[in-house]
């Protein structure tokens, strides 16, 4: 599956699938995203560039987002910024983030 559509194709289309937000896509999407961004420094990067860090927290800061979808939000999260310090700090300065 990677090798016919090249790395950032296989991640953007992940993205692009949970970005929708279509019932039922939203978790084996970011589940996905989690398993192609875990030690993959080019897969976290794609992930920042195209705003993954920023939707993946405020889908978590919505109260209508089930306790299921955000235990693997924070997984695809954890996934992201792993080892990559430019991915935790656009979470630490993210405006909902908490302050000092």
């Amino acid at each position: 599956f990677r090798t016919a559509l090249g790395n950032e194709d296989v991640v953007s289309k992940v993205i692009h699938i949970a970005m929708e937000k279509e019932e039922g896509t939203l978790e084996p999407s970011v589940t996905a995203l989690w398993a192609l961004c875990l030690n993959n420094d080019a897969h976290q990067i794609i992930a920042r560039s195209t705003g993954t860090i920023e939707f993946i927290i405020e889908t978590l800061t919505t109260h209508s987002t089930p306790l299921s979808s955000k235990r693997v939000l924070l997984k695809a999260l954890a996934s992201i910024c792993g080892n990559n310090y430019a991915n935790q700090e656009v979470v630490r300065l993210h405006r909902s983030g908490m302050t000092a």
